[in-house]
């Protein structure tokens, strides 16, 4: 990744006035210090650009990541709350099991941030922790209607409903009590109130967790339903970063990547049909390429920032006041993964896309990946295909020929 800054500080980078802040292993931080005198210097990053050299733009993590200043906190609790309410509130058009085409339109990735820029706008009620789609959607299609009409009258997915309706209620009673929470000015007392607020919001998170309600969910509806966890433990490691628990912060963040990393492969293995993956693809790439990047700032920023000493601690915050903004507004989102996934639809097909983002979430597939297709090249002759070779070719292109290379098998044994 890497962090712009304001023509002024990207002057005095380069004229070796300033210097970066970067880890014990080279990774860049977003803040800058004097190069003389290595005191901290006002001037947080105006934008980050990501592995692929793209502005980061998360679908799912807020806008940027949290210090200890609770007036910079709360709107993001609050936009926390609005993510899970939007979230749940399109799996009323998923339903549970396969949804039809439309459906999967209706609320795809650029669907979706759209309808985050519509419902901001309008400030649409949110009853029960659902918003009402038919009015936001503005709906005209009849098919699409009907579809949602069936989705609603489903027994099955009114006691879905349910449970994610009182497990909402919990985390937005819980992020409304912070708001009078982080008023209080005795520390003690705060740290308490705090403590009592996050084990409402933990009961909420176990609702969502629950289950028995992901059992025979599809693709798509599994994937929204845990963006609406690890939205709400984003509000939990946040009640610890106001407690100034970095080292809870750190663990608690480094569990809830993995878990990000679990859960898309989960997803993606329950991916069926077409249209599915049509929908998934985008979304994984972005949360792969943009959210989980937005996390390990914050989890970097967060082990640094332990190893301060309280003056430092001090001076950062002096020139620092605010929290780092890692991206602009929603209308400013580009969807080039979405230009990405119609690209390579012309050269790849269903099954080597799906393993595409299995090796982009699950690493360690691809040396079992590249084994086969050494030795599957090694029986077609072409000993120039090695391990080495393969080191430099990207995941999609593993998957092209792996896949490549079992239809030729597939072709000799027929």
């Amino acid at each position: 990744m890497q962090f712009i800054f304001s023509p002024e500080v990207q002057a005095g980078l380069a004229s070796g006035l300033y210097e970066e802040v970067v880890t014990k292993t080279g990774v860049p931080l977003g803040r800058i210090r004097d190069a003389v005198t290595g005191h901290f210097v006002k001037g947080a990053p105006v934008g980050i650009l990501n592995d692929l050299g793209v502005p980061l733009q998360p679908f799912i993590v807020p806008s940027g990541f949290p210090g200890q200043n609770s007036a910079d906190l709360m709107p993001m609790f609050n936009d926390l709350s609005k993510s899970v309410s939007l979230l749940q509130t399109t799996t009323t058009i998923l339903g549970l099991g396969t949804a039809a085409t439309v459906a999967l339109s209706a609320v795809n990735l650029w669907q979706t941030i759209k309808l985050r820029q519509d419902i901001a706008t309008l400030r649409t009620e949110v009853r029960d922790g659902f918003i009402d789609i038919k009015e936001s959607l503005k709906l005209h299609n009849a098919e699409l209607i009907e579809h949602i009409n069936q989705v609603a009258i489903d027994v099955e997915f009114q006691q879905h409903r349910t449970i994610l309706s009182r497990a909402y209620s919990k985390f937005a009673t819980g992020i409304q009590q912070l708001q009078l929470a982080v008023l209080i000015q005795d520390q003690q007392q705060r740290n308490r109130e705090i403590t009592s607020i996050r084990s409402l919001i933990v009961q909420a998170l176990a609702d969502y967790e629950n289950s028995q309600i992901m059992i025979g969910i599809s693709a798509p509806a599994y994937l929204r339903r845990r963006e609406c966890v690890w939205s709400i433990e984003q509000a939990l490691i946040m009640t610890y970063q106001l407690q100034g628990e970095f080292t809870a912060v750190v663990q608690y963040l480094s569990q809830l990547r993995q878990k990000i990393y679990e859960d898309l492969y989960k997803a993606i293995e329950l991916i069926q049909t077409h249209p599915e993956l049509d929908f998934l693809f985008p979304e994984i790439y972005k949360i792969y390429y943009h959210d989980l990047p937005a996390l390990e700032i914050w989890l970097n920023h967060t082990e640094w920032q332990q190893t301060l000493e309280a003056h430092s601690q001090n001076q950062l915050a002096a020139v620092d006041s605010t929290n780092l903004i890692i991206s602009g507004n929603d209308a400013q989102i580009s969807m080039s993964e979405v230009e990405f996934y119609q690209k390579v639809q012309a050269t790849s097909h269903f099954h080597a896309l799906k393993d595409h983002l299995k090796l982009l979430v699950l690493p360690e597939l691809r040396r079992q990946y590249q084994a086969e297709i050494v030795r599957e090249a090694a029986n077609q002759g072409w000993t120039a295909i090695t391990m080495e070779s393969l080191k430099s070719s990207s995941p999609l292109a593993i998957a092209n020929l792996y896949h490549y290379f079992q239809g030729l098998t597939l072709q000799q044994v027929t």
